[in-house]
C-alpha cells in the first residue's frame, strides 16, 4: 500500500491526472514519491508516442510534433517548463545568489525566460519532426522516463538552496534521511536502464549516459551558483535533458 500511495503520489504532483479520492497522500508519502518519478515519466511517454502515432497518420509530421508538445503541456500542466523559464532568468541574470533565487521566486517571466523557452520549444519540435516513424515512438516513450530519473539523480547528489522552504526542501529531507542510494537510485536506476535498453538498445543507451552525466554536470553549475538547487532547476533539467534525448535520436551516427 505503501508503494501505491508513493505512486499516486507521484503523479499527483508530476501530472495533472486524477487520482483515487479516497486515496489520503499526506506529506510522507510526497517526501518519499520520487524514486517513482520514473515511472510517471514512462506513463507520459507512452501517452504521447501514442497520440504521436495517431497524430502522424492524419497530419504532417511537423504538426504532428506540435501535437506532441500540446499533450505533455495538458498532462504535466507545464510544470516543468515553469522551472525552466524561471531558472533561467536567475541563474543567467549575473546577480548574487540571494538577488537570483529572488528572481526564480519571482511569478513574472524575463527576457532570458522567455528565450529559454522558445529556444527549448522550437529544438523539440524541430527533433521529433525529423525523426522516422520508429525512432520517434522510441524517443517520445524515453525522454520523459530520463527526464524524470535526472531529477531524481539531482534530488539525490546535490543540496536543497532554500531550507526548510518548498515541495523540494520536503523530497530532499527524504533524500537526506540515510536511505539514499538503493531505494532512490539504483532501484529507479535499474528500471530505467531495462526500459532503455529494451526499447532502444545502443542509442537509447548512449541517451541514459547522457542524461545521467547532464543532470550531474549542470546540477553541479547550479549548485555553485546558487548554493544548491531548487524545485524550479529540477523542472529546467528534466527539460533540458529530455531535449538532449531527442537529439541522440535524431543525431546521424
Amino acid at each position: 500500500m505503501k508503494l501505491v500511495r508513493r505512486f499516486l503520489a507521484a503523479v499527483s504532483f508530476l501530472t495533472r491526472l486524477p487520482v483515487p479520492a479516497n486515496v489520503q497522500l499526506d506529506e510522507v508519502s510526497l517526501a518519499e514519491s520520487p524514486p517513482m518519478f520514473p515511472l510517471v515519466g514512462a506513463i507520459i511517454g507512452l501517452v504521447t508516442a501514442g497520440f504521436d502515432r495517431l497524430a502522424c497518420a492524419l497530419f504532417h509530421s511537423a504538426v504532428a510534433a506540435v501535437g506532441d508538445l500540446m499533450v505533455v503541456f495538458g498532462l504535466t500542466g507545464g510544470l516543468h517548463l515553469d522551472g525552466l523559464l524561471d531558472s533561467a532568468d536567475g541563474l543567467l541574470s549575473g546577480k548574487s545568489r540571494e538577488k537570483a533565487l529572488d528572481i526564480m521566486k519571482d511569478s513574472r517571466v524575463g527576457a532570458m525566460g522567455v528565450s529559454a523557452g522558445i529556444l527549448v520549444i522550437g529544438l523539440k519540435i524541430t527533433l521529433i519532426a525529423v525523426l522516422a516513424a520508429g525512432a520517434r515512438f522510441k524517443a517520445l516513450l524515453i525522454a520523459p522516463l530520463l527526464g524524470r530519473y535526472s531529477m531524481l539523480v539531482a534530488m539525490t547528489l546535490f543540496p536543497y538552496a532554500r531550507p526548510e522552504q518548498g515541495l523540494g526542501s520536503l523530497f530532499k529531507a527524504e533524500a537526506t534521511s540515510g536511505r539514499l542510494l538503493v531505494p532512490r537510485l539504483f532501484i529507479p536506476g535499474l528500471f530505467v536502464t531495462a526500459v532503455t535498453i529494451v526499447a532502444a538498445g545502443q542509442r537509447g543507451a548512449a541517451a541514459l549516459f547522457l542524461s545521467v552525466l547532464l543532470a550531474m554536470v549542470l546540477g553541479r553549475w547550479a549548485s555553485a551558483r546558487l548554493g544548491g538547487l531548487t524545485g524550479d532547476v529540477y523542472g529546467a533539467l528534466n527539460e533540458i535533458i529530455e531535449t538532449a534525448v531527442l537529439a541522440v535520436f535524431a543525431a546521424r551516427w
